[in-house]
């Protein structure tokens, strides 16, 4: 695995916030506001995998209610992953990141070690300011919370793994 220490591209020839959106299967939209001055190579790596259209179709594979949605999984099941870690922009990793695990906030999930996060991403449902400092989080939701609200009303498994599989038809950078 290729460990990413600089952004793969410019974090901001995408403008100085770019938006992303996801679009669900059901039509519904939701938009994220992207901070590139506070996580630069997080931000380039996923603008990188938006642009390639490796999120379109995936699913959103956990979800913990009143906490976090989480999917950028190729796999589907929490264990995939790209062929690059990208380096964990956060406070116990050496680097100051201002933006807080707020509810809306999207932050890069990772496995045990700080530079492991890879694809999958989460967003919050609520504040949980015990988590700053400890991932790198990168943007905000503008609009299309009270999608996310519904959809952490689904019914999961064990694992959060929702029984019926909810899916990211389209996941695209705006252009306005």
């Amino acid at each position: 695995m290729k460990l990413l220490e600089e952004p793969p591209c410019d974090p901001f020839a995408w403008g100085q916030a770019p938006v992303v959106v996801i679009r669900m299967l059901n039509q519904r939209e939701i938009r994220i506001r992207l901070e590139p001055a506070a996580a630069p190579i997080t931000v380039a790596y996923f603008l990188t995998l938006v642009e390639s259209g490796f999120y379109d179709g995936l699913k959103l594979h956990r979800i913990v209610a009143n906490f976090i949605v989480q999917g950028g999984d190729p796999l589907g099941t929490g264990d995939g992953e790209t062929d690059c870690y990208v380096k964990g922009e956060f406070a116990a990793n050496g680097i100051d990141n201002p933006v807080s695990h707020t509810r809306g906030a999207i932050a890069m999930a990772r496995q045990d070690g700080y530079d492991t996060a890879s694809c999958q991403f989460f967003i919050m449902l609520r504040d949980v300011p015990s988590m700053d400092g400890q991932y790198a989080a990168f943007g905000h939701v503008v609009e299309g919370m009270d999608a996310l609200d519904q959809i952490a009303l689904v019914a999961t498994d064990a694992a959060s793994a929702p029984f019926v599989p909810i899916f990211m038809q389209r996941v695209y950078i705006e252009q306005l």
